[in-house]
């Protein structure tokens, strides 16, 4: 009896693992927003604030065959910082929210690491840049943009997966009588966190693990 439901659960979590498993990859320390502007008279000020927050996929990995969900979906938060450089003088980037989401999802065969293209996925960065104690919004609004093909990102296995997501997009505007770029740079190091659901099942599965080695013990 023992040996049947020890074969009976195996069987299900081998069923479940043949699935898309839904996981939160959380942006870890050390994830980076960084903003630029350019412009050909003034200059250039850069600065960088650290990231927060998550992003939800459903993931496969069956047979060594990384696939993704369409639908994933991230928001993110950037702390409040200064972009200096440029004779415009301290620029205060302030409420900055990141948002990503892949529609189209991705099937990507192995080995581990897995490459992934983030092409046809939409990237937006929302937010004000205020010219230093004036308050005076230099730079206000949402500008969303379509990652082209080729903007690849790592995704590691192992015993936590961990999805790297560098990315850089420039706009051009003019404005102000003069041409300006602003560019816009991500550094997203995301490790995957299992739902609560995923969690009780990978907890179900450890219980019948030790459950089998104490029978066969």
């Amino acid at each position: 009896m023992k040996k049947l439901l020890l074969a009976a659960a195996t069987a299900l979590l081998a069923a479940h693992g043949a699935e898309a498993v839904p996981l939160t990859f959380v942006a870890q320390p050390g994830s980076t927003f960084t903003y630029t502007l350019s412009t050909p008279v003034l200059g250039t000020a850069t600065g960088s604030g650290a990231v927060t927050g998550s992003l939800v996929a459903d993931v496969d990995l069956t047979g060594g065959t990384l696939t993704i969900a369409p639908g994933a979906s991230g928001s993110f938060s950037v702390a409040d910082f200064a972009a200096t450089g440029s004779a415009l003088g301290t620029l205060d980037l302030v409420d900055i929210v990141l948002t990503l989401t892949n529609p189209a999802g991705a099937v990507v065969p192995g080995p581990d690491p897995y490459t992934v293209d983030l092409g046809g996925s939409t990237f937006s960065v929302g937010g004000n840049a205020m010219l230093g104690a004036s308050s005076f919004v230099y730079h206000s609004g949402t500008d969303t943009v379509v990652v082209p093909t080729g903007s690849h990102s790592t995704l590691t296995g192992g015993a936590s997966l961990t999805w790297t997501m560098p990315f850089t997009t420039t706009s051009s505007y003019y404005d102000y009588a003069m041409p300006i770029d602003f560019t816009f740079s991500t550094n997203l190091v995301l490790q995957a966190v299992p739902e609560p659901d995923t969690m009780l099942l990978l907890v179900a599965g450890l219980g019948v693990l030790a459950a089998g080695a104490r029978w066969r013990a």
